[in-house]
Formats: C-alpha cells, structure tokens, sequence
C-alpha cells in the first residue's frame, strides 16, 4: 500500500488530540502535497463542520439542481457567483424574490476553507452590513456533491449596480466612486474590520437614475477580511504548519503513506491501457502535481544520459556550495524546475554549434526531485559586456549593434531556436574591440527574459499530454490496491 487515505481519515481524530504542539518543521523532504491532502481529509470530516454549527446539505436535496435558474454574474479563482430567484432551496425571508449566490469549492488548504476560520468570515460579513459597508449574508451551508466535492455556499443580497471596474470607463464618476471608496475604507478600518482585497472588481456601485452619482457603495468578498479583535493565530493558520506536518509525520510512521514506494512506481511507471478512475478533487489535484514532478525529473535523467551530461549528486558540501556559484565569474549557474530545466537543457544542446555561447561544459546539479541547477563552466572567464552596460561612444555605434543583434536573432529563429531578447535585460552579452566593434553576441538563454517558446499550442499540447498520462497513472495505483480512496457513508451514498 502506498497511500490508505481510508485509514488515515480514521486516524486522524485520534492524532489531532495526540498533537502535543511541539515543533514538526524537520521533515526530510518538503512533501507539500501529501500535507494538503491530510489538511483536506481533515477538512472533510463532516463532525468539524457541524461541531461549529454549520448546515451540511447534499447535493441530493437539490443545491446543484439543473433545473434551478441562474445567471452567472463573476468568477473567480474559487468560485463563481449567480443570481437566481428561485430561493426554494434556500433560507430567505419571505419578502425576498431575488439573490446572489456564491459557490466557493473547499479545497482544504486555504484559511478561509477551515470551519472556525469561515465562521469568523461570516460574523465579519455580518458586522459589516450591519454598519452598512456589505450586503446582506441571508443564509450560508456546506453542500457535497456525489463526487466528493465539498463547496460552500452563500445566499446573500442582490446589489443591482455595477462594479468600479465597470465603472472605469467613466472617468470623472470613476474618480469620484475612488475617493468615496478610500472613505468607506477607512471608516470600515475604523470598527476594526480590515478588507485585504479590496480591488476593484470588489467594490458595487449604485447610480442614480440619470447615472451621474454614486448613489450608495457595497464592499463584497470578504473573504479575505478580519476583523481586529479576532486577528489573532490559531494552529490551523495557513503559515503555521506544524499540526500538519506532525500529522503527516504520523502517517509516515504508522505506513500509511509510503513516499519511497510512491516515487519508485512513478519513475518505473509504463503507461497501461486503463479505464480513468473519479478520485476526489482535492487528491487528483495534489497526487497530479507530485506526480508530473517525477515525470519530468525522469524526462531530465533520460536527457543527460542521451547527451552524457554530468549529473553532481547532492551532498552537504555542495548544498553549502551552490547559491554562491554565481559569483564564479567562469560560470552561469542557474536554478530551475524541472519542467523549465528540460526545455533548457535541450535548447542549450540544440543551439551548441550556433555560437550563441563560447564554449562550455554543462553540468547538473540535482538538489531535489523537483529542483536542479544548470551549471555552465566556461574554463576560464568570457571577455564579454552586457549589453545594457556598455557605454558606446556614439549612438550610431548603438544602432549597428541592435542591427546585428536583431539579425542573429533572426539567423537562430531560421534554425529552429525560437527566443526572445530584451537589450536591457542580462540576456545579450557583447565581445568588443578598443573601437567598439562587435567580434561576437553571445547570449545567456538561461535568463529569466528569456522566452522558450515557439508557440503557446506546443505548450498546451505537452500540459494535455501530461495531464492524460497522470490520470491514468493514478488510475493504475487505485486498480493495482496501491491507493485506497476514503469512503464517505453521505445520505445513500458513498
């Protein structure tokens, strides 16, 4: 077994009262993704959320009903927002014929996800209405869905106006809605409330009939907002992840999740004729990651073994060693993940007798699976100038250079080197003589102005590639009994 997310879910009631607050930041490996999906596991546990007196409806009862009329009116990162009028499946007064409502996915590792935290969210959206910067929260629950996905929802007042984003086109309306917005903001600041997001798509303004005032102002989202008195730590805070890592410390031990085994599958693994398993959100979209990571960590392995590039293993010395290889003016050295370091390294290979750098030998350093420095190792240092430090002794001279610049560019784009160059970047790196006359251009592609890219669709087409190879291979693991999703017992379902 590689991964028991059935048994872990059981457990981890059990650890989080065995938690003894003590620091667990020494993990070996920054295992991210197996983190957020205990923080998720953790975050479904339909007990929590009831324990803080939060409504749980499934999507049986009809919350994600087609037949229910809506019109999208935003969308956002985490969620989408709809008015409807139909408000039978949820609680508003009578005299309310219209709302907005908010489907917000839980994903289990943002802070507002986490049942106490959204609570303080909701008192906050409360007080602000209240006061009259907010809109009217009229009802809130957690919904689950039949795969699994947990969303929250918030049933609020509908504002008939437009944003100060719509508004821009306006400009004098503009800059009047801007300063009675600083207004509100600092008034709202005042009670103690703090709206961290505060952009323009975040702010509702209502006209008057003829469309020449601001007749009133709504701040929404308050999602991330806080108030004051309640702007204290807890342990479930998204920059202290102590509880998290103790936890998945926890599995570890007790073999519930095997990373060693997990990675040698991944790097062995074939790709298999295979019907796609439905996993829950939050574990695709963090296995999915993890998974890509050593796809490409093995892509990079396979690329210095065709070239016989030399592979530097990690070891103390050169950890301590590595972030001040850059001051080593006989080197380029350059951090990258593994996604963009196989694009580089093929690049550098393919451009070697194109003269776009003198002559080099290129190493690798892998710090992690994830992670790798590209070292190129001149001999001795490259008699070269940036471009953009040179100090030419006449503008024509400046000219003639852009002119050769351009047309090396073009010479490499005919060769199949498809990049781009900016003159006040690192990118171009001039040889001169005492005249100023150019003897070579040379140029650094490992920099970060530097765009790869023939075209968007080749990069779309390796994501969709990669993407149907993970599904499958995630998919393998669950048929094989190497992962064993949870079971969730949710009304006649599971």
């Amino acid at each position: 077994m590689i991964l028991d997310l059935e048994s872990i879910k059981n457990n981890l009631p059990k650890y989080v009262n065995e938690f003894d607050n003590k620091k667990y930041d020494d993990l070996k490996t920054p295992f991210n993704h197996f983190r957020n999906i205990i923080k998720a596991l953790y975050m479904y546990d339909i007990n929590e959320w009831k324990k803080y007196g939060i409504r749980i409806v499934y999507s049986k009862d009809g919350c994600f009903d087609k037949k229910m009329k809506k019109t999208l009116l935003g969308k956002g990162s985490f969620g989408e927002v709809y008015s409807t009028k139909d408000v039978s499946y949820v609680n508003v007064p009578k005299n309310v014929k219209e709302v907005a409502i908010k489907f917000e996915k839980i994903h289990g590792y943002m802070d507002a996800d986490i049942p106490q935290n959204l609570i303080k969210k909701i008192k906050n959206l409360n007080y602000a209405n209240e006061l009259g910067f907010a809109p009217k929260l009229y009802d809130y629950f957690v919904c689950i869905d039949k795969n699994q996905q947990f969303m929250i929802i918030k049933v609020m007042e509908k504002i008939n106006g437009i944003t100060l984003f719509e508004l821009g086109k306006n400009k004098k309306l503009y800059q009047k809605a801007n300063i009675k917005k600083r207004m509100m903001q600092e008034k709202m600041n005042k009670y103690g409330i703090i709206h961290y997001d505060l952009r323009d798509e975040n702010v509702m303004c209502v006209l008057n009939k003829n469309k020449t005032d601001i007749k009133k102002m709504y701040f929404i989202d308050f999602d991330l907002s806080n108030n004051i008195e309640n702007n204290t730590r807890n342990r479930f805070k998204n920059d202290d992840d102590n509880i998290y890592n103790y936890l998945l410390q926890r599995c570890i031990d007790d073999g519930l999740i095997n990373i060693e085994e997990f990675e040698k599958y991944v790097m062995n693994y074939k790709e298999k004729k295979v019907k796609e398993i439905e996993t829950p959100f939050y574990v695709y979209k963090n296995l999915n990651i993890y998974i890509e990571d050593i796809f490409h960590y093995r892509d990079v392995l396979d690329i210095c073994n065709k070239f016989k590039i030399e592979i530097i293993k990690s070891n103390k010395v050169m950890d301590k060693k590595i972030d001040t290889l850059h001051l080593n003016k006989k080197l380029i050295v350059k951090m990258f993940h593994m996604t963009e370091a196989k694009r580089y390294i093929e690049l550098l290979k393919k451009s070697e007798k194109l003269n776009i750098l003198p002559k080099y030998k290129l190493s690798i350093y892998f710090l992690s699976k994830y992670v790798c420095y590209v070292i190129l190792n001149f001999g001795t240092k490259p008699k070269w100038k940036l471009f953009n430090e040179i100090k030419w002794i006449s503008e024509e001279r400046k000219k003639d250079a852009i002119e050769q610049i351009v047309d090396k560019i073009k010479y490499l784009h005919k060769n199949g080197i498809y990049i781009k160059v900016y003159t006040k970047s690192n990118t171009i790196l001039l040889s001169l003589d005492k005249k100023q006359n150019i003897k070579n251009i040379y140029i650094n592609i490992l920099d970060d102005n530097t765009i790869l890219k023939k075209s968007s669709d080749i990069d779309a087409e390796i994501y969709y590639n990669y993407n149907t190879v993970v599904k499958k291979c995630i998919s393998n693991m669950i048929n094989d009994g190497l992962i064993k999703l949870p079971i969730y017992n949710i009304y006649g379902f599971q």
